[in-house]
């Protein structure tokens, strides 16, 4: 039963509410969903009180849920099923963050469970249903990483004035690699590309270091070990960058939501030939290819005109990736699933009972 006499409105469960992506979407419904953050702490004996009047549970990462122990998920997915809440998934990865094998089971089994599923592009979609276990009557769709707002240049102020702020170089090519350090991120390796080149009017900042990562000594190339900042400096430090570089090779994920601040900002992209990049940035990628070493060819032909002809396109996106119009869908997508597993034939439950445990969240989140 909804939580109130309005068709459209639902209750929606989380256990990310504070995440990046899960905000940008869940801040643009208002009036139409009421949303309930669980606690850092929840006994499983207190999680019917949580579940009731519920209409869906809205999931993320399982990684975060509970830990890689299949019994437990498998106690929530039952609570969730007789409390008749239905499971949403965003399928940011069909493997948990870290290379653990412990969680795969974990993935799967959650596939096995999913009424919805959100994906952010087609052939993400088309990869996560060829590897993971879903039922025939799972719903899917399509709903782009929604870029995070219009670009806020602080004060207005030229480019110029920023970077003597920022204490940077001045009429030079800017190429920036944001977002955490990820597996198939081979941030090192564009490092090396750009060194290679002979090109004296460029600059790299990279502020995606992992925590044993050193760069390499060239006057050109800046590195940082990943770290959070305010978005004052974040919008500063991309409103003077002429490209984000996105070396994301043989990687496990399904998406990155560095797209997003490409499209808000509208930045051009060097981009590998990762199938999620050329679908969903188009002509903002200037695609160098399959090998981090085909980035130093690629720099050497980039010239001003390919970078506006890439920032024209990644500014056409923005109408499309607004969190206003992904967050429209996904409400839509939400009704679709609850309706369709009220009518839908009822899912067997687990035998398992709900036992009294606790579990962790982390509501630090780290940008994918």
């Amino acid at each position: 039963m909804t939580s109130t006499a309005d068709p459209r409105m639902l209750r929606v469960l989380t256990l990310d509410q504070l995440s990046d992506y899960h905000r940008v979407l869940y801040d643009q419904l208002g009036g139409l969903v009421d949303e309930t953050g669980l606690d850092n702490e929840v006994k499983w004996t207190q999680l019917r009180r949580h579940l009731t009047g519920a209409d869906v549970f809205h999931l993320h990462w399982p990684e975060w849920l509970l830990a890689p122990d299949l019994a437990l998920h498998r106690r929530f997915a039952t609570a969730l099923r007789r409390a008749g809440v239905s499971l949403v998934w965003s399928q940011h990865n069909i493997a948990a963050h870290g290379s653990s094998a412990s969680w795969q089971p974990v993935y799967e089994f959650w596939a096995r469970q999913a009424d919805g599923v959100i994906h952010h592009s087609q052939w993400g979609m088309n990869l996560a249903r060829a590897v993971l276990p879903f039922r025939p009557q799972t719903l899917h769709v399509v709903i782009p990483h929604p870029h995070f707002g219009p670009l806020k240049v602080p004060d207005g102020r030229p480019r110029a004035a920023m970077e003597a702020e920022l204490g940077w170089r001045h009429d030079v090519l800017r190429l920036t690699i944001v977002g955490s350090p990820r597996r198939g991120k081979l941030v090192l390796e564009a490092a090396h590309a750009v060194a290679l080149s002979p090109r004296r009017d460029i600059e790299l900042r990279i502020f995606s270091l992992g925590p044993q990562e050193t760069s390499i000594a060239d006057p050109r190339i800046m590195a940082e070990r990943y770290a959070r900042v305010d978005r004052a400096l974040w919008d500063q430090r991309l409103a003077v960058s002429d490209a984000l570089v996105m070396p994301f090779h043989q990687t496990p994920m399904l998406t990155t939501g560095t797209v997003a601040d490409a499209v808000t900002h509208g930045l051009p992209c060097l981009a590998s030939d990762w199938p999620f990049l050329t679908e969903v940035l188009g002509q903002a990628a200037i695609v160098y290819g399959a090998h981090p070493r085909l980035l130093t060819d690629m720099i050497g032909r980039l010239d001003r005109e390919m970078i506006d002809k890439a920032r024209d396109a990644a500014l056409s996106l923005q109408r499309d990736y607004s969190p206003q119009a992904s967050a429209t869908a996904l409400h839509a997508f939400l009704l679709r699933v609850r309706r369709a597993t009220r009518t839908g034939p009822a899912r067997q439950l687990h035998p398992a009972g709900i036992q009294t445990a606790t579990r962790r969240i982390d509501h630090d989140r780290r940008p994918i």
